[in-house]
């Protein structure tokens, strides 16, 4: 494990309770942000969210949290 996810401040970091993965999430954004740092990211990752999605799952509906909880296992693992 890097020094990233080592340090005395920085509380253990999960996603859906499971570790976070330590090559992206931790690398792209190894601090705390603020709510409007949280939504423009989110916001500038909107984009190719919908792309990727539609080329997977083209035509698929889902229920708004089927929706939130592949978005963030997607968002962890896209290279910003």
């Amino acid at each position: 494990m890097s020094d990233i996810l080592n340090t005395p401040d920085q509380p253990t970091r999960t996603l859906f309770g499971h570790p976070i993965r330590e090559e992206t999430t931790a690398s792209f954004f190894p601090q705390k942000m603020s709510i409007e740092e949280f939504c423009e990211n989110i916001l500038n990752n909107k984009d190719a969210f919908v792309d990727n999605m539609k080329s997977i799952f083209p035509n698929e509906k889902r229920f708004v949290e089927e929706w939130f909880e592949t978005f963030g296992a997607w968002n962890e693992i896209e290279e910003n």
